[in-house]
């Protein structure tokens, strides 16, 4: 049975939809409920830093809905829409190729829906080849298209609109110039003394089982305060609206993000650690992409501390290794312990207390 021209079109456009809810849901994926995990993305990948990745972010899921709605309608169809598409799939495939023989085929998310639905580097790559083929396909046989329309001037708005979009949803500050240290002397004597106040109220909470004088007691004598340096952190010192001096004294600094599974499992240990045993003050650097979830955050590990919100950029920035929870004990400034992400450098709590006890 031959087909008609009709149903050569109702044909094309099935397949055309085929591709077009992939790269929505792509789109989607990577803009909700935030573009950050993208964002980090491209810097793991050594494409742009920090500074510049916010603006690529955008405008890599502006192409992706552009696209898909490109695809919808006839304009330039064959002839820019189609070929601009498949060069993308193109792209993304030699992309995924070098990350599958660097990483292994089935190692972990390739991030092409973000976390909405993970997907390793092979079936992204698998999924690629058949949108490809689709759109190959679509190219080769006009009659599946229908009649190509001239009029540029639909896409130019298309591309204008979703681009404008985009970034009015998800807004983002340039980066700034690090701030100078704070110095302040008295509030440096006065946050000593609070210090003092706060490690005494809760070596009264955990005092002293048989074990702990034990341990204290192999411990020798106490370890001489090291020289102030100047941390990473100093910079960053206000914390719940006043100024902390960072690199004075013993301070843990912790770097969260409020809705981060492992950051909220760190948060609930170290909220356990401290009934149990006597650690300096802690402070929390938020990233501000997900601020409204922070009285939630609090909630969740039992606890609240003084914080302060940092965007994302300059959060990525500070962490030694670019991947949260980050987790940094310092002493006049110098770092005594230091874990970051959820892998191999992640928080570990025995390693942790034996840097805070060395210098007990």
């Amino acid at each position: 049975m031959k087909l008609s021209s009709a149903n050569y079109r109702a044909i094309g456009l099935s397949l055309r939809w085929i591709v077009i809810l992939m790269f929505l849901l792509s789109g989607f994926s990577k803009f909700y409920p935030n573009t950050v995990d993208f964002t980090k993305q491209l810097v793991d990948l050594g494409i742009v830093n920090w500074c510049k990745a916010p603006m690529l972010a955008r405008l890599a899921i502006s192409l992706e809905f552009f696209l898909a709605f490109a695809m919808m309608q006839r304009n330039y169809l064959r002839h820019i829409v189609l070929p601009a598409t498949i060069a993308l799939l193109v792209f993304f495939c030699v992309h995924l190729a070098i990350q599958m023989s660097v990483h292994g085929a089935f190692a972990g998310n390739c991030g092409c829906f973000g976390n909405l639905l993970p997907m390793s580097p092979f079936a992204a790559f698998l999924k690629n080849v058949i949108a490809i083929l689709i759109l190959a396909f679509l190219w080769k046989k006009k009659e599946f298209l229908g009649e190509e329309k001239n009029n540029y001037h639909v896409l130019l708005w298309l591309l204008a609109g979703t681009t404008a979009i985009i970034f009015m949803l998800s807004p983002y500050a340039p980066c700034k110039a690090t701030p100078a240290p704070v110095v302040n002397t008295i509030q440096a004597s006065e946050e000593a003394t609070a210090n003092e106040t706060v490690e005494t109220s809760q070596s009264k909470q955990s005092i002293v089982n048989t074990s702990t004088a034990i341990d204290k007691a192999a411990q020798g004598p106490a370890e001489k305060a090291p020289a102030l340096k100047t941390s990473r952190f100093a910079p960053y010192n206000n914390f719940g609206g006043n100024v902390v001096t960072v690199d004075n004294g013993k301070k843990i600094i912790c770097q969260f993000v409020p809705g981060c599974d492992h950051c909220q499992h760190v948060g609930k240990l170290l909220v356990a650690l401290s009934k149990k045993e006597k650690l300096p003050p802690i402070y929390i650097i938020f990233m501000d992409e997900e601020a409204d979830k922070i009285p939630t955050f609090f909630k969740i590990i039992g606890a609240s501390y003084p914080y302060q919100l940092m965007d994302p950029a300059t959060f990525f920035g500070t962490l030694k290794v670019p991947n949260t929870p980050g987790v940094t004990y310092l002493w006049n400034g110098n770092e005594r312990y230091n874990s970051s992400g959820s892998e191999k450098d992640s928080f570990q709590v025995q390693n942790f207390l034996k840097a805070v006890k060395a210098t007990q």
